[in-house]
């Protein structure tokens, strides 16, 4: 993988890439929910979709940022606010700080 593009992003580029990136994950988890309508009647793919969701996101998802941060930048720290099992509001399922040379930023996700 050419990660040179990331050489020269500054902190705001780096912020919107990762804010692109949270998106996408977001548009793979809706697809994910959709395919397995096609398979199973509403109710199961909504008991399906809940276990996933309830999932220890926390360990999940915060590994794959990890990753993803430290092949862009080794000095972004990812910090987790809160993710499944945490409780966490109606309207959000979980929230990720990223911090790069002491300047941080928020993502919130409805589901991680």
């Amino acid at each position: 993988m050419d990660l040179e593009i990331f050489e020269n992003m500054d902190a705001p580029d780096l912020r919107k890439y990762i804010q692109f990136l949270l998106w996408h994950y977001r548009v793979v988890d809706a697809f994910w929910y959709l395919k397995i309508t096609e398979r199973f009647d509403d109710s199961t793919a909504d008991q399906l979709n809940e276990k996933v969701m309830n999932m220890p996101a926390k360990k999940c998802t915060g590994t794959s940022f990890t990753s993803f941060a430290r092949e862009i930048n080794p000095h972004i720290q990812i910090e987790c606010l809160f993710a499944p099992p945490d409780p966490h509001p109606q309207d959000m399922h979980c929230r990720w700080r990223f911090i790069l040379d002491d300047e941080d930023y928020i993502a919130s996700m409805v589901q991680c």
